[in-house]
């Protein structure tokens, strides 16, 4: 195998939470894949019965103003 790694048409899965740290490194996701052709950023959410249910409503805000593909 070759050490150079082809680096098209890699997927991105983020667990986003709705919080801070989750959304930032979804951000920060969204961004470095946006400049690269045919990559593309899902995010996975689980709803585990936390207590703020707002986190998963915020989560799915985030997937989409980063423009991910899929929020699950």
């Amino acid at each position: 195998m070759s050490k150079t790694r082809d680096r098209k048409n890699k997927n991105v899965v983020v667990l986003l939470s709705g919080g801070l740290d989750s959304s930032t490194l979804a951000y920060l996701a969204a961004r470095k894949t946006s400049s690269q052709a045919n990559n593309r950023v899902f995010t996975l959410t689980f709803n585990y019965g936390q207590r703020h249910k707002k986190e998963l409503v915020l989560a799915k805000l985030v997937s989409k103003a980063i423009g991910a593909v899929n929020h699950i």
